[in-house]
């Protein structure tokens, strides 16, 4: 738990975690974050469209398994929740997703594939916007990317 002042407001933080391993090669750790940053500078009115509040809750969780020594596979996904106003439900902005594979031969060569996904609704900017219009939940970006190394011993 943490707290403090945070550009013209009180922000409360609140953070856990939990590792299960059920066996020597799995490893499950899930997580969640709690944030509110409530104004506490109001020396003029809130304007219509401002929050007076921002509440954020990040759940996680990140997945490790090893089928060898030398070889494993990791992931990693983490959800964005927020809810900036009291009338309000709390909306899902952001999901990313991260996935690796890994391949390290006892000779120190090595192999690495990577999957990376990212899917938001960014605020509409569209002629009618207004700050808590929002776009359809899609894909924003995704990747794939492998990496190859060699140790070369002369």
């Amino acid at each position: 738990m943490s707290f403090g002042k945070f550009y013209g407001g009180d922000l409360i933080s609140l953070s856990g975690g939990l590792s299960i391993k059920p066996n020597p090669r799995l490893a499950i750790e899930p997580g969640l974050n709690w944030n509110r940053i409530e104004r506490t500078d109001l020396t003029t009115p809130v304007v219509v469209g401002e929050y007076d509040y921002n509440n954020r809750l990040i759940p996680r969780i990140r997945t490790s398994y090893s089928f060898t020594p030398n070889l494993s596979f990791n992931s990693f996904v983490q959800i964005n929740i927020d809810k900036k106003r009291q009338q309000d439900s709390f909306h899902l902005n952001t999901v990313t997703m991260n996935f690796l594979l890994a391949y390290r031969s006892p000779f120190g060569h090595s192999f690495f594939l990577a999957f990376n996904q990212f899917h938001n609704d960014s605020l509409d900017t569209g002629p009618t916007f207004g700050p808590y219009d929002r776009t359809p939940h899609r894909l924003r970006d995704q990747q794939l990317v492998a990496k190859f190394s060699y140790l070369l011993n002369l």
